[in-house]
């Protein structure tokens, strides 16, 4: 399967809008998560985000870099997209000196 087609994978797009997660206001149990993974990890910031068709739409955020609740993002500009496309987790230290997101 190729990239594209894994984004584009009908299967998993219809998961994804069947959680309405897309549209909810406000998800409580994942800004929990989000706020958690902040003081555990003792990282500056957490976030959820889905990756949509054509966008990856943030549902969940806390720390420092919080970004407003559903910012959306064009995927060619998205780090997450890489998850949905080689189906593995993916770690980055430090964006500013990874050659691939500079």
């Amino acid at each position: 399967m190729s990239a594209t087609d894994h984004i584009q994978d009908v299967q998993r797009l219809r998961t994804l809008h069947a959680t309405g997660l897309l549209e909810a206001e406000e998800v409580p149990p994942l800004d929990r998560v989000t706020r958690l993974a902040v003081g555990c990890l003792h990282v500056p910031a957490a976030m959820v985000s889905l990756i949509d068709a054509d966008r990856e739409v943030v549902i969940s955020a806390a720390g420092s870099a919080r970004p407003e609740r559903h910012l959306q993002t064009p995927l060619s500009q998205t780090l997450c997209r890489h998850i949905v496309i080689t189906d593995a987790p993916l770690t980055v230290p430090d964006t500013r000196a990874d050659e691939r997101w500079r």
